[in-house]
């Protein structure tokens, strides 16, 4: 990987002579040397490990029988693997091209000896597919939504259903918390602390839909007034504390931001990453839109 011999000592003697002792009932093992892999919970792990697969990416990136997927607006860029830690996602657009990312695996487990775990592996078909999958190079084909790093995909619809799980799992949180006896300014509490983070993580992946964008207003202001009367508008409520409101957050408006904000700052980047091929094309449509509507009144 290009790493000088002083880099490389400097990990040797980070593991030189490294042991573990194993604690059962409160008592603690002899030491017992470290012969192969990291200590658990050790910060360098992870860094070793993305040094360990990029091998493997290497040779999917290179085969020419992975024909992968092409980007839209990236001039015949093509994506045929991500991966994040031990999580790997592989794009093809062939089923030739399943049987071939089987026969790389094998080719990296016989070098490495590791191995797929099969029971944790499926195919996701998407789009316009017109090929026969009945060889899906051995993997299992993924009935429901795929889960890669916590939000799950399918053919269709994916944010559609993403947000509506994700709406019921607010409206579960919500009502547990509405059975305690909280002041309002309890409850502005909950939605900052508890409400929004179930949202940010999805918000980075898919823009809210607009009925998503209504049902959760619409189930923060039912938490805070207890499902009564709106008694204040809720301007006022958005409002700071200082100003006369209740600084409660405009959630879809905080969620906008958050998914605008990360793909310019995806474009922007001085190293681009795949990302940056979809953010560019997903903010040229809000280039397009402004082109159509600049100048008209009501417009902006």
């Amino acid at each position: 990987m290009g790493f000088g011999p002083r880099f490389i000592g400097w990990v040797r003697m980070l593991y030189a002579g490294a042991y573990s002792c194993v604690r059962v009932n409160g008592f603690l093992s002899g030491p017992v040397e470290q012969l192969g892999g990291v200590r658990q919970g050790c910060p360098l792990s992870p860094l070793l490990y993305v040094l360990f697969m990029e091998p493997f990416a290497e040779l999917v990136r290179r085969d020419p029988g992975v024909d992968g997927v092409r980007l839209p607006g990236a001039a015949g860029e093509v994506l045929k693997i991500q991966q994040y830690a031990d999580d790997t996602t592989l794009f093809v657009s062939s089923v030739r091209s399943l049987g071939r990312i089987r026969a790389l695996t094998d080719l990296f487990g016989a070098g490495t000896g590791s191995r797929v775990n099969m029971a944790k592996s499926s195919v996701l078909f998407c789009g316009s597919w017109t090929e026969d999958i009945g060889d899906s190079g051995g993997f299992a084909v993924c009935e429901g939504g795929m889960k890669i790093l916590g939000v799950r995909f399918w053919a269709r619809g994916s944010a559609a259903q993403n947000w509506e799980a994700r709406l019921a799992l607010v409206r579960s949180r919500l009502g547990v918390w509405s059975r305690r006896q909280l002041s309002l300014t309890g409850k502005v509490v909950v939605v900052r602390s508890v409400l929004l983070p179930l949202l940010l993580h999805l918000a980075y992946v898919f823009p809210v839909p607009a009925r998503a964008k209504l049902a959760l207003t619409r189930a923060v202001f039912r938490f805070l007034w207890g499902g009564r009367y709106e008694y204040v508008s809720r301007e006022l409520m958005y409002a700071p504390v200082a100003g006369g409101g209740r600084g409660v957050p405009r959630v879809p408006l905080k969620l906008d931001a958050l998914y605008a904000s990360f793909a310019s700052k995806t474009v922007l980047e001085r190293a681009p990453h795949k990302c940056f091929f979809l953010a560019r094309f997903y903010l040229a449509g809000f280039r397009h839109l402004e082109a159509l509507t600049h100048g008209a009144p009501g417009g902006r």
